[in-house]
């Protein structure tokens, strides 16, 4: 009890706020043959709240003897919806009550007789269902080798893709991953997907999560996640399992880590802890440094040849470019700590080296003048540590109201080390060089908080609800730059530079939500939301000079110097109505009006006070339409508005390389941002087939892009207080339209049972509309974007595992700036994976990778292979234990290529990478389950 209530004291005094909770009442059953009285595992109950929209529906599986377990937020009348194949559907109201030795359901279905006659499969189980809009797979259909994940076990599933380091469902990245319906490593969704074993999975079930508030009120409030829920296997979601492992290798590569759940009725902790010089950062061996990944990132176009970016999340690092050296332990606890409160809280500690080496090809476009070439070579050295905290807890007070409180905490220290030279030509004609070496020194913390109150009124459908949020960041940059200039007219001219800078940030924001509900006739519900919000930033950077007599950084730069401050108020006010025609049709119609006013002050180097009033009328609609349970149409519009950054208005110099500077403008308006998409889901439970759709559009009013000046000759002033030598570059955010973005997606999933296996087909088309300006003149630059994927995944035994795959991308870029600079590239990669154990505990494994390039700068055009190799043998009791031999690279290919496409250049770039080694590893799996234990 001690430990609970220090853990509950700490989260406390992180927050400086009250701790809030819920709980859930459990409610158990079985599923059986209504002439035979067998269990029927493997059976879907759906669970929905009858006349109330505020909740979503409650989704379980039954297990292997056909019983199954669901927890509801509070007790009433449901409408139970059970389905299985062969089977006729049931539909009926159940009564949940307080009392749990009462929620006790014995179901029984009938057989489907013509389904059955129409069924050209018999004896197997359904690999996919679609019952709404969740999709449901089917673990026991896809056979994966005793020591896979679910990383592992999902990648054979039709809609999963594996790009940039990220999984994506369906056209969409996982964002968040929950363990029979609970939180499991906050929204990490790879640290989760990686540290649970397949075997323990009875089903995958894909999904869009609302957010809490949204899930409360039954209307969407564009806060949805793509996320999905393992659902364990009856006897199995109790216990302890993981795995620790070791191992050393050539030129001192080491590997070392361990994960560890310890799973009870209610209590669940997870352990992870790695240190290692081999790249792995984010607790998979898929990290390794490039591993032949694709890039779309930048402005949305360009391909790449290192998996990783994106931002960080509760157990993840941004993953980084070069060589990695990572020490980190992360801490995962979920725990029911009386009927009415639940608590789940993480802790992550990452320390981490990195070192970098790159050389970038640049091209920049110029209208009436030849195209100017830049050339950069740098070396960086990173050094950072980051601990993360988060936490989510739950107060019940009665059956009416809750409380929801989710605390943050961020501390971050980083040493960053960086040497760069660069130089501009044209035509040969070297214009100038440059050489800067940088050392940045930040520290920063980030506290947030959410608290999230919910009331039901005296009316089904009748609700309150409040959300409270703050956030305070604060920032501290110590930074030292020193180097040289070099021009080339019609004499050489040098100039050096050695300059320190202080720069303090500081941000606070607070905001408010508050939504009521309304039933309006018995399947209608009005909602009424007000949202206040304040936000106020302030910057002060003070850039000194080196006194070469004194040898002190104490003359003031006010060029680069600026001391702003910035605040941002804002009211929005929204209505929407949802109708419930039938089972089959949801419709919400809505919209906001939304007025935000801007202050922004400059104190330093001149006074300034700018005042910006930004009003939006923000329509939004959403369609759900299930033409039967096996297939879905969801229709989704949002309109929504994005204020500049502070970082975009503030007129200050950027310096840190000379050759391209960059500052904000004070002058930018807000984005309008119309997105809409349309998502199509069907599947065939009798043939295990499926079929998903996706088309998403984007446009946007005001679009907040980059202005570009290249400067042609010496004292070119692009702007007032900005002078540039010939062949130097400036850059500035600027506002323009006509930015358009169109997205497809298509997958298609079938069994091949001639070789046992299952086979996949992803699709899709993406058409990109960019609007820049370079030397005052509009470049549109139009990008259209073609990739498909085939998956072969083995279905033969789990002794026999196979995964083969390509991915081909095609990229054909237009500008209307230069015709003569439009350019067609293509990359392409594939794939095979091959795991067996021929005999007793010897295991064979083989991962091959092939990437080719076509169409880009010469030197980079390069055809790569990267073959990766193993032997192991497995001993000891149950053979967990395993001592193997593994080869990285064997073929010493890998390389790190990839290239970006802006509105005014195209860039590519190679890093080193990690290289040929061997290492010997050491693995001993854990598993310990109460088998006695049945749902």
């Amino acid at each position: 009890m001690k430990q609970k209530v220090f853990l509950f004291l700490v989260l406390l005094a992180i927050s400086g706020g009250t701790l809030f909770g819920k709980d859930s009442i459990s409610v158990r059953g079985k599923v059986v043959d209504k002439a035979t009285a067998l269990a029927l595992p493997g059976a879907t109950l759906k669970f929905e709240p009858l006349g109330d929209l505020n909740e979503n529906p409650i989704l379980t599986v039954s297990s292997d003897l056909g019983r199954f377990v669901a927890n509801f937020p509070s007790p009433g009348n449901y409408i139970m919806e059970v389905s299985y194949v062969g089977y006729k559907q049931l539909v009926k109201q159940v009564t949940i009550t307080q009392d749990a030795k009462q929620n006790i359901l014995f179901i029984e279905l009938e057989l489907d007789k013509q389904l059955l006659e129409e069924a050209t499969v018999t004896g197997e189980k359904s690999a996919v269902q679609q019952q709404g809009d969740t999709t449901v797979f089917n673990a026991n259909a896809f056979k994966t080798n005793p020591d896979a994940d679910v990383s592992d076990l999902i990648s054979k599933m039709p809609g999963f893709v594996k790009e940039n380091g990220e999984m994506k469902a369906q056209g969409e990245t996982i964002k968040k991953v929950t363990v029979d319906g609970k939180e499991y490593f906050g929204d990490d969704a790879a640290a989760a997907l990686k540290n649970l074993p397949a075997a323990m999975v009875s089903q995958v079930q894909v999904f869009d999560e609302q957010s809490e508030q949204s899930r409360f009120t039954g209307f969407d409030d564009g806060n949805a996640q793509k996320t999905i829920n393992i659902v364990t296997k009856s006897g199995l979601n109790q216990g302890q399992f993981g795995k620790i492992y070791g191992g050393y290798g050539t030129d001192n590569r080491f590997l070392a880590g361990a994960n560890m759940n310890l799973f009870g009725k209610k209590r669940r902790i997870a352990l992870i802890a790695l240190s290692n010089n081999v790249n792995m950062q984010n607790f998979s061996a898929e990290d390794l440094g490039g591993v032949l990944g694709t890039n779309t990132g930048g402005r949305g176009r360009g391909m790449g040849g290192q998996r990783g970016g994106g931002s960080s999340s509760d157990f993840m690092v941004s993953q980084q470019n070069g060589i990695t050296a990572a020490h980190a332990f992360g801490v995962n606890y979920t725990d029911s700590w009386s009927d009415k409160l639940e608590i789940n809280a993480s802790y992550f500690v990452n320390a981490a080296s990195n070192e970098q080496a790159s050389e970038t090809n640049r091209e920049l476009f110029l209208n009436d003048s030849p195209n100017q070439l830049y050339r950069e070579v740098s070396a960086i050295e990173k050094r950072n540590i980051n601990h993360k905290l988060n936490g989510r807890v739950v107060w019940t007070i009665d059956s009416l109201n809750s409380f929801v409180w989710r605390p943050r905490a961020n501390l971050q220290f980083a040493n960053n080390t960086s040497n760069l030279s660069g130089e501009n030509a044209v035509l040969s004609e070297l214009l100038n060089a440059n050489n800067a070496i940088n050392n940045l020194r930040t520290s920063a913390y980030d506290l947030n908080n959410e608290l999230l109150y919910k009331r039901k009124l005296n009316k089904d459908g009748r609700t309150l609800s409040l959300s409270l949020k703050q956030g305070l960041r604060n920032v501290g940059k110590h930074d030292d730059l020193k180097g040289f200039n070099a021009f080339y007219a019609l004499q050489i001219r040098e100039e050096f530079f050695d300059q320190n800078a202080i720069e303090s940030q500081l941000s606070n924001s607070q905001s408010a939500d508050l939504v009521y509900t309304e039933p309006i006739g018995k399947k209608g519900q009005l909602m009424l939301s007000y949202n206040p919000s304040k936000s106020a930033y302030s910057n002060k950077r003070e850039v000194f000079l080196l006194d070469q007599v004194a040898n002190i950084y104490d003359q003031l730069d006010t060029a680069l110097s600026n001391t702003y401050e910035n605040l941002v108020l804002s009211h929005r006010i929204a209505l929407s109505y949802s109708l419930k025609a039938n089972e089959k049709l949801q419709v919400t119609l809505g919209g906001a009006y939304q007025y935000s006013q801007l202050q922004g002050i400059q104190s330093f180097p001149f006074s300034a006070n700018t005042m910006y009033y930004f009003p939006a009328v923000l329509p939004n609609a959403r369609l759900n339409y299930k033409f039967n349970k096996f297939s879905n149409l969801m229709f989704m519009y949002r309109s929504f508005n994005r204020l500049p950054s502070v970082n975009q208005l503030q007129p200050v110099i950027d310096n840190s390389n000379p050759m391209q500077l960059s500052s904000g403008n004070e002058q930018l308006l807000q984005e309008v941002r119309h997105f809409g998409f349309v998502r199509f889901g069907k599947t065939n439970p009798l043939k295990s087939k499926s079929m998903f759709v996706f088309v998403s559009g984007t446009t946007v009013q005001n679009f907040i892009t980059n202005e570009s000046f290249l400067s042609t000759q010496d004292g070119f002033e692009p702007i007032e207080g900005v002078v540039l030598d010939r062949g130097a570059q400036f850059n500035r955010p600027v506002n323009l339209d006509g930015y358009r973005n169109i997205r497809s997606f298509a997958s298609y999933g079938i069994p091949v049972k001639k070789i046992k296996s299952n086979f996949n087909l992803n699709i899709g088309y993406t058409l990109s509309k960019t609007p820049g300006l370079i030397n005052f003149q509009q470049n549109n630059t139009l990008t259209h974007n073609v990739n498909t994927g085939i998956v072969l995944s083995s279905n033969i035994s789990t002794k026999l595992d196979f995964t083969a795959s390509y991915t081909g991308n095609f990229n054909a870029v237009s500008y209307s700036f230069n015709p003569s600079q439009n350019n067609n590239f293509f990359f392409q990669n594939a794939s095979f994976r091959f795991n067996w154990m021929p005999w007793k505990g010897l295991v064979i494994n083989s991962e091959t990778f092939y990437t080719g390039y076509a169409g880009l700068n010469d030197g980079f055009n390069q055809q790569i292979v990267l073959w990766n190799g193993g032997i192991g043998y497995k001993f000891l009791k149950s053979q967990r234990a395993e001592i193997r031999i593994t080869a990285f690279d064997l073929l010493n290919q890998n390389n790190n290529i990839s290239r970006v496409v802006t509105e005014n250049y195209i860039q590519d770039s190679e890093m080193v990478v990690l290289t040929r080694f061997f290492l010997v590893n050491f693995t001993y799996q854990i598993r310990h389950f109460r088998s006695s234990v049945q749902s």
